[in-house]
Parts: structure tokens; C-alpha cells; sequence
């Protein structure tokens, strides 16, 4: 049977054109990067474009990615800024974010396998949660800079508390 699917079109009031449109804080130049399903494209098309992201590099099982995204979009929502979720299918959780929801999303999707070493400090303020000697670190909240955030859990700074987040994650 297939999978079953949950509607996500209570989140719509966020972006409430949904990504496919220039109208929702999206550069279309982005939009078009991410459906190649390329980090490289997707970095230069982020590089090229003046809108600033919030980058969440969801990891680990269904649970800690979806925590990490709840968060992230707690964070881009706070800050006003377009969130592009990085979705890798691995070992942790072997379906595609398409196999659970139903589009359109709130948030750009690459579904792609970024390594953190080809993510450019230059352009992004990374943060590695993945890394035990970086997690909890507070995340930058420059506005000069895309902020990349790979993680299984919370974004340590204000708007990623857990009780904001669990209100994105219940429009979910």
C-alpha cells in the first residue's frame, strides 16, 4: 500500500503562496537549484542571490529530523528569512520527506547529501551539530550571511526553544 500522507497545509500561513512562487521569500533562482537536487547548484544559486537562508542539514532518524526542522523553522520564521531543508536518505531514515507529506511545503527541499567541508564559511555560518564538541553552540543570527545548521536537535537561540518549535512541529 502507499505510504500514508499527511497534508501540511496548515504551515501555508507562513508562505502562503507556497515555494513555487516568488511571492513567498524565495529566490527563484534557489527554487530552480534545489529541484536539480545539487548542492553545488543550489550553493551558487544561494551565493548569487541577495535573500539570506536558514540551512537546516536534517539528520539522523524521522524523529531528530523532524525536531531539527520544527526548529529551523522556528528560527527563518523569527528571523524572517526562507528555509531550504536538506534532506539526505541514508541509513538513519531510508524514506523521502515526499513518502510522509504532501507538497507544497513551507520551505525549499534539496534532497541531497551535503558534506559540511563543501559548504563554504565564506558565504554560510555553519554549524555542526552532528559534531559533539560544537552542539549547543549558539547559532549566529548575522544578517550578511546564509546560516547552516546540521543537526538532529534544537538550534541553540532564542526562537529555537523547544515550546516554539513544538508549535511549528504542531502544524505538522
Amino acid at each position: 500500500t502507499a505510504p500514508q500522507r499527511f497534508a501540511i497545509s496548515a504551515l501555508m500561513e507562513l508562505s502562503p503562496t507556497g515555494i513555487e512562487t516568488p511571492g513567498s521569500g524565495h529566490d527563484a533562482a534557489v527554487l530552480a537549484a534545489v529541484r536539480t537536487k545539487s548542492w553545488a547548484a543550489t550553493a551558487a544559486a544561494l551565493n548569487a542571490s541577495r535573500t539570506k537562508y536558514i540551512i537546516v542539514d536534517a539528520k539522523n532518524g524521522l524523529g531528530n529530523r523532524m525536531r531539527a526542522i520544527a526548529s529551523a523553522m522556528a528560527f527563518a520564521h523569527s528571523t524572517w528569512r526562507p528555509l531550504l531543508v536538506i534532506w539526505a536518505i541514508d541509513r538513519h531514515c531510508s524514506c523521502g520527506l515526499d513518502s510522509m507529506f504532501s507538497k507544497p511545503y513551507p520551505f525549499a527541499l534539496l534532497e541531497a547529501d551535503v558534506d559540511t567541508k563543501d559548504v563554504d564559511e565564506a558565504l554560510f555560518e555553519v554549524s555542526d551539530y552532528m559534531d559533539p564538541t560544537t552542539r549547543g553552540l549558539p547559532v549566529s543570527t548575522r544578517r550578511d550571511k546564509h546560516i547552516y545548521f546540521k543537526s538532529g536537535y534544537l538550534i541553540a537561540q532564542m526562537a529555537g526553544s523547544w515550546t516554539f518549535a513544538q508549535s511549528m512541529l504542531h502544524r505538522l
